[in-house]
């Protein structure tokens, strides 16, 4: 085919041209609107690809410009453009273009729609043939019956380009009328509900894809089609199928609105997928924070809300906490007399216990080893002492089949003393190892060589 292109942008004309000539057609490559309005007058090419936006003469009006003019080949109008919105199309179509090809450039996308306007072209050259053929057996017609023929052959040549894009749409498609009853389907509605075209025929939408899919707001949707309002990837589902539903009016040869038309696209394994997706990085994230034997959070977790309480603070929104550090004693001796597995057991069971006797604002994590800390929210350094106490004496009271746990615990009291997290954190600490050399058992407050009594 004879193929003009207007782009005025010079590297997707090069690669429009390039892709086009590559499928084996003719190509005449112009840069601005003015210039493809002329070479059309001399040229009469086969199909033109004309950008929207263009230099002196754009492309809906270069459109108008083309069907305004009598006689000669009809020539096909493929409208390139990245405009998507509706009001786009319909001026388009209205302007006269044929079909549209998205920027960017998908080259399978315009083989396709170069193979539809090849095979409209054909049809109505052979049209055109019989026409003239006809015409030498019995004469010159009246001007009335040339003027028929014509709009038999322009309604010939618009049935023929439906019926190809309705039959080969690669989804679910279905023609309705008034009542929302369905009166054509493509082959890809029968396939998506596994039954025959006679199942499907003169069935009410409703009926088709079941009340829970088609509620009366959807329904209402596709009522206003028949009045002219288009809709565009409706996201239709009832928890079990999701279907994204486009509608659009269709209009005879005086622009009345005869019925309507919509795609129903299955995105269901799709939206599962997401959803399994969503599950899979929840439980991903869980493990990330989470320690793996004792099942509280890990060390990481523990630094990241250090770090959002501490960013807090900074910015004056903060509120008052403390860190406690606590140490199970003498663990090497558990798995030194009883093993390892005793050993985790015992982790288990300090978590356990500290889990249960926490608030729900303050957290407990382990902190690395035998050593475990918690962060207390909303405390003086009277009451962080009496929770820590609390949690001390709550382990020292675990059951267990070996023989007592106890652990040390050192506190420390968020301040302008300790304003960093290491600052902090090693004020607890050395809390916590000044808990040690005092015999172990107890809780010892930062900065104070006095263990906390016991409530």
């Amino acid at each position: 085919m004879n193929i003009l292109i207007a782009e005025d942008e010079p590297i997707s004309a090069k690669v429009l041209a390039k892709a086009v000539a590559g499928f084996g057609h003719e190509v005449t490559l112009v840069d601005d609107g003015q210039e493809a309005w002329e070479q059309f007058l001399q040229k009469q090419p086969d199909v033109l690809i004309t950008d929207w936006m263009m230099p002196i003469l754009e492309g809906p009006e270069l459109c108008r410009r083309i069907r305004a003019t009598s006689g000669g080949r009809y020539t096909y109008i493929i409208l390139l453009t990245a405009r998507g919105d509706k009001t786009d199309r319909h001026e388009a179509m209205s302007a006269g273009a044929d079909d549209f090809l998205a920027k960017p450039l998908d080259t399978e996308d315009l083989a396709s729609r170069l193979i539809v306007a090849e095979r409209i072209l054909e049809m109505q050259l052979n049209l055109e043939e019989k026409n003239a053929a006809l015409m030498k057996q019995q004469g010159l017609l009246s001007e009335k019956n040339r003027q028929l023929e014509r709009s038999q052959l322009s309604a010939e040549v618009a049935s023929g380009r439906f019926s190809q894009l309705f039959s080969n749409l690669p989804v679910p498609c279905f023609t309705f009328d008034k009542n929302c009853i369905v009166f054509e389907m493509n082959a890809k509605l029968c396939e998506c509900f596994g039954k025959e075209v006679t199942e499907l025929f003169e069935r009410s939408v409703v009926d088709l894809f079941g009340p829970n899919l088609v509620t009366e707001e959807r329904l209402a949707k596709l009522e206003r089609v028949l009045q002219g309002d288009v809709f565009q990837e409706d996201d239709w589902n009832d928890s079990e199928r999701y279907l994204l539903v486009s509608g659009y009016p269709l209009t005879g040869h005086d622009r009345t609105i005869t019925g309507g038309i919509a795609t129903a696209v299955d995105v269901t394994e799709m939206r599962r997928m997401q959803e399994d997706l969503k599950e899979a990085n929840k439980r991903f994230e869980a493990m990330a924070i989470t320690d793996g034997l004792t099942q509280i959070p890990n060390h990481r977790a523990f630094q990241d809300r250090l770090s959002s309480l501490m960013s807090e603070q900074a910015r004056g929104r903060g509120r008052g906490f403390a860190l406690v550090m606590l140490d199970v004693d003498n663990f090497k001796r558990f798995n030194d007399d009883f093993g390892h597995q005793a050993g985790d057991e015992v982790l288990v069971e300090v978590a356990r216990t500290l889990r249960e006797n926490i608030r729900k604002i303050d957290i407990a994590a382990r902190y690395g080893g035998e050593e475990f800390c918690v962060l207390l929210l909303d405390v003086d350094e009277s009451r962080a002492a009496k929770l820590a106490e609390k949690l001390r004496r709550k382990v020292s009271e675990i059951e267990n089949p070996y023989r007592q746990i106890t652990v040390s615990v050192g506190v420390a009291l968020y301040c302008a003393k300790w304003p960093t997290e290491q600052s902090l954190i090693k004020a607890a600490d050395d809390a916590l190892y000044r808990a040690k050399a005092k015999g172990k058992n107890c809780v010892v407050l930062a900065d104070s060589t006095e263990e906390v009594s016991a409530a």
